[in-house]
């Protein structure tokens, strides 16, 4: 269950054309009191890039002082089409930078990273990456109901389709109360979690993570409510004969 991961991961669609990236994973490594470290493990999970931005911010050092064999060598990528590509070395290039710049903070960046990279490329994080999706192919759980409640055969609304979520064993609420996608529904590209943030009057802002339906997810949903909405046939009352006195 995607809830049990300690970062979150996201899956890479699948590309029409072959790509190094195609199905990859994406995920964000949260070193605690530090920052982020975004990175990509590729399907077959033999190669994992890191993002370069992350990576220096974390070990204290700019890109002045990154190994210059590595300089302008690396893949380029972005989350979404709309959004800025970042930069991302190897793996074997990550650890060229940090040796070639030996620090306290690169030294407590490599053993912490080294203990979380066989749980970023183990199977509980692939297998259960949660598909990219543009904003303009997914909609939150109540946009959802709105337009299935169009469908003259279904009637549904927010909660009651949070509930059938639940029924057909595609989400379930986590510890704290969100609603998280459970594995059958991001393997199968139905649902997604967008990040968003929500401010309520003088309270901190607090980073949310918001559970979405895809086109897939939208198309599937309305066949499982027309099953549920179906009325039934009604059969014809059975001819009865008189009982021989």
């Amino acid at each position: 269950m995607m809830a049990s991961l300690p970062w979150p991961v996201a899956r890479i669609p699948a590309e029409p054309t072959a790509s190094r990236l195609s199905g990859a994973a994406f995920l964000i490594l949260q070193w605690p009191h530090h920052g982020k470290l975004r990175i990509l493990v590729t399907v077959d999970r033999k190669d994992v890039f890191v993002c370069s931005d992350d990576l220096h911010a974390l070990a204290e050092f700019d890109d002045e002082y990154a190994h210059p064999s590595v300089r302008t060598r690396h893949l380029e990528w972005s989350k979404l089409p709309d959004e800025a590509p970042a930069a991302f070395y190897t793996l074997a290039d990550t650890m060229a930078v940090l040796d070639h710049n030996p620090t306290h903070a690169t030294g407590e960046l490599l053993a912490w990273f080294r203990e979380q990279l066989p749980l970023a490329t183990g199977d509980a994080a692939i297998d259960n990456a949660i598909g990219l999706v543009a904003f303009t192919d997914a909609w939150t759980v109540q946009q959802a109901a709105m337009i299935l409640d169009g469908d003259p055969q279904i009637s549904t609304g927010r909660t009651r389709l949070f509930d059938h979520l639940a029924a057909i064993g595609w989400a379930q609420r986590d510890l704290i109360g969100h609603w998280t996608p459970l594995p059958y529904a991001t393997r199968h590209g139905l649902l997604t979690l967008r990040n968003i943030t929500i401010r309520s009057g003088t309270r901190a802002a607090e980073d949310y993570a918001q559970l979405y339906v895809t086109k897939d997810g939208l198309a599937e949903l309305r066949k499982t409510l027309h099953a549920l909405h179906k009325q039934p046939v009604e059969q014809p009352a059975p001819e009865t004969l008189p009982i021989p006195e």
